[in-house]
């Protein structure tokens, strides 16, 4: 069933307003109906910092691994989900955190995928429905993976659905789009073919027709909905020797990218660079969004966490993470219960072991 306009305007304002945890769960019907009933111009980049007051990071129980190579976090407003698979041949963990149930972790079902499935640029997205979405990612060393994957949140079952149109690597990133009901996709790395494209559910089908960054897209990409018809964008290290601070906007209706003011890290973005809005949940932060920077173009740890105002154009520096993240890429923060949380996702070498879990007090 498709909605008509009238019907997407008000769920939109539905979405934006009221948590999706709060909800009722529906019956899922299967993945074609997934979807809820419900050239660049350029200017100057400025930077704004002023100082933080106080470490606001608290730590909660870590995951039973370390990071690895292929990992994602994504955040429903209830809970948080993480995948993680160490290398391409290695295991599948898929965990969930719960903050209304306890402090813990719950292993979850990986039945129906391979060991190694999930690789470098691995990604991972809800749908603020009953979905997650994932791309699995891969090596510099392989020339034209494209698998891409849904999961069942209420039957805990994963599915393999149509492949991306374009090759994945290091500089995937996902964002669900409640403006129209999409999933948009950066895909590839600074050693394969970019792709940007979107996602219909309803359909199944892909679009790579759209307008691509005017950079190349590699180690710490990311991108994110903000509750209107624009989406944010770090595109990441596409030089691996040059700090690149690089910060774009993406407008929907109009298929074209501007670029922002930098993410205040003199280091460049890098591996465990994230973007979070929470809006949905907090309508009072509805203009900002949250960032890691990740580790630096010399592979130093990073601690760095940040706030962007989208009405003004600037940046400023929260509390540094108590553990840094870096040497894997993969999405770290999240939101639930009302708390942003942040996976360390790193190596064993790493303070902290590479485990370690924190959640950010507003």
């Amino acid at each position: 069933m498709r909605l008509s306009r009238c019907s997407q305007a008000s769920f939109r304002l539905f979405y934006l307003f009221l948590p999706f945890l709060l909800s009722t769960p529906g019956s899922a019907a299967g993945w074609r109906a997934s979807t809820p009933p419900h050239g660049a111009s350029i200017h100057n980049p400025r930077a704004l910092q002023v100082p933080y007051t106080s470490n606001d990071w608290l730590e909660r129980a870590p995951t039973e691994k370390a990071g690895g190579y292929g990992e994602a976090l994504a955040g429903t407003g209830s809970a948080i989900y993480c995948l993680r698979t160490k290398y391409a041949t290695s295991s599948i963990y898929f965990w969930r955190y719960e903050p209304a149930i306890g402090d813990g972790w719950t292993a979850l079902s990986t039945a129906g995928l391979e060991n190694g499935t999930f690789r470098n640029g691995t990604a991972l997205e809800w749908d603020g429905n009953h979905h997650l979405y994932a791309v699995a990612g891969a090596r510099y060393s392989d020339d034209d993976r494209r698998f891409f994957y849904g999961y069942d949140i209420d039957t805990g079952q994963w599915t393999r659905l149509a492949d991306t149109p374009g090759p994945q690597g290091a500089g995937d990133a996902l964002a669900w789009s409640p403006y129209d009901f999409r999933l948009y996709a950066l895909l590839g790395s600074n050693v394969h073919t970019n792709t940007f494209a979107r996602y219909d559910p309803m359909a199944q089908l892909w679009d790579a027709s759209l307008a691509l960054p005017p950079v190349t897209l590699d180690d710490g990409a990311s991108l994110v909905w903000t509750g209107g018809s624009k989406l944010y964008a770090l595109t990441g290290e596409y030089q691996e020797t040059t700090p690149h601070q690089d910060f774009w906007s993406y407008d929907i209706p109009g298929d074209f990218w501007t670029r922002l003011a930098d993410i205040p890290d003199p280091d460049g973005v890098g591996d465990g660079a994230s973007l979070l809005w929470v809006g949905s949940w907090r309508p009072g932060d509805a203009d900002y969004i949250y960032a890691l920077s990740g580790n630096s173009v010399r592979e130093v740890p990073g601690y760095l966490f940040h706030r962007y105002s989208i009405s003004g154009d600037t940046w400023e520096p929260l509390a540094e993470l108590i553990y840094p993240v870096g040497d894997y890429n993969g999405n770290r923060i999240g939101f639930a219960a009302g708390h942003i949380y942040c996976w360390q996702g790193a190596p064993d070498s790493y303070a902290g072991f590479g485990k370690q879990f924190m959640m950010y007090e507003f």
